[in-house]
């Protein structure tokens, strides 16, 4: 398993031996103070990480992973977070409200569930928060062994939560915080959770990486992007049915490998924070050293309405070698930017090279059609772009590829030569009439 520095250290607590008004903490010494007299394990041993056996507790499962300072989550650094300034988390999570942004004041939450339908017969059995204190990056969970539980967890959790003035998570916005407040409201708790900010990293891992790898789970970014690798690790798919055998079977090993799976995407949201951080910090400066990232850069800039800088990262990104796909959509986005600035001579040599680089390409040759038409009045110009976007409009069109096109492009691309022709014609006549007149 790649990435650890260092001993990580577990604590496990049980809220049937725990007085509620009793810190975590406090809680969590107690316990383990209880399990060494008795000579019960309550850690791992060993830099690989092998877990010794744990014989489960009653009521709500605590656990604690620390992962300590110096600690690397693949090619991460996690403490580099408190590095980056309130401006590079303005530009995470797309506005200026985001710069009060403090890493020390964040708690990364991710859930793991009975399935993903949502709903109120979803449930949140298993919840992980991380946060950094004085030992580092510390991972807590909270695990219901019984569903009669909930109430109990949701309440402990809750209390946990409210000191946090911001929360991350991934995909949190659509799924994990929803999940939770319709558990809250079945259960009839009131949390009074109220943050400040919340940064999903889904949506800007897609406008830094969607197009660069096969998929932007978080998966997926933790091998491409974190160069992290989790070893023999349970499938998200294999979660739920493994929680229901656990119900029945009571088995607290049965969950070893869910536990670890949650302590993993944790960490990961710290890790992937700092990377993401990095490329938007470089691109400001334009430091960066590849086009991928440059474009990356340039989308998380352009959401933000963040001056010249998404315009300037466009051009380099457009400037260097990138595979054919992202160079389309990268000189797409450079021309785009370009027209609204009203830039349109560069924006039309944009165009123009789009045009002799990606023969299926339409978008290139209508902009370019119209910037002659309109710009120039060039209407003989205008035609040929014109009329090879027709072309290949109609093409898409009858191998049943509409949907790759809006379905009255083809007839807007037919009204435009239609009108390109009648303008080239009655200019073409206007030139012969001046023409005969001066021989006269």
């Amino acid at each position: 398993m790649q990435g650890e520095t260092g001993r990580r250290t577990w604590k496990y607590a049980s809220s049937q031996k725990m007085k509620t008004d009793k810190s975590i903490q406090e809680k969590l010494r107690e316990v383990r103070s209880l399990m060494d007299r008795k000579g019960l394990p309550h850690g791992i041993g060993g830099e690989a990480g092998v877990r010794k056996a744990v014989e489960p507790l009653r009521g709500v499962h605590v656990r604690e992973e620390v992962f300590p300072a110096g600690y690397r989550h693949g090619r991460v650094l996690l403490e580099d977070l408190h590095a980056f300034d309130g401006r590079i988390f303005g530009y995470l999570g797309g506005g200026k409200e985001y710069e009060s942004f403090l890493p020390r004041e964040a708690v990364f939450l991710d859930t793991e569930t009975t399935g993903l339908a949502g709903g109120a017969g979803t449930y949140a059995f298993l919840v992980g928060i991380g946060f950094f204190d004085d030992r580092g990056f510390v991972v807590r969970q909270f695990l219901m062994p019984e569903l009669s539980e909930e109430k109990e967890m949701l309440i402990m959790l809750a209390g946990e939560l409210k000191p946090f003035r911001s929360v991350v998570t991934f995909n949190g916005r659509v799924f994990d915080l929803p999940l939770l407040e319709t558990r809250y409201i079945m259960k009839g708790v009131r949390p009074g959770l109220s943050w400040e900010h919340h940064l999903d990293l889904l949506p800007v891992s897609r406008r830094l990486w969607r197009g660069h790898f096969e998929s932007c789970r978080l998966g997926c970014l933790e091998e491409r992007v974190l160069g992290f690798d989790r070893g023999e690790d349970i499938p998200g798919y294999a979660i739920p049915p493994l929680y229901v055998r656990f119900l029945k079977e009571q088995r607290m090993s049965l969950l070893e490998p869910v536990l670890s799976h949650n302590a993993w995407d944790v960490a990961s949201l710290a890790a992937l924070a700092v990377s993401a951080g990095r490329i938007v910090e470089r691109g400001e400066d334009l430091s960066l050293e590849e086009g991928a990232d440059f474009e990356a850069a340039a989308r998380i800039f352009a959401a933000v309405d963040a001056g010249d800088l998404s315009l300037e990262c466009f051009r380099e990104a457009f400037s260097r070698d990138l595979p054919d796909e992202r160079r389309l959509f990268t000189g797409r986005a450079l021309g785009a930017e370009l027209k609204s600035r009203g830039l349109l001579e560069e924006a039309a040599a944009v165009w123009e090279e789009l045009r002799r680089d990606f023969a299926g390409d339409y978008l290139c040759r209508i902009e370019l059609a119209k910037y002659r038409e309109h710009r120039l009045k060039e209407f003989g110009g205008a035609l040929e772009p014109a009329t090879e976007a027709l072309k290949i409009v109609r093409r898409l069109c009858s191998f049943r590829e509409e949907g790759r096109v809006p379905l009255a492009l083809e007839s807007e691309c037919g009204r435009r030569v239609d009108r390109l022709r009648d303008k080239r014609k009655r200019w073409r006549e206007r030139a012969a009439r001046r023409k005969k007149g001066k021989m006269r």
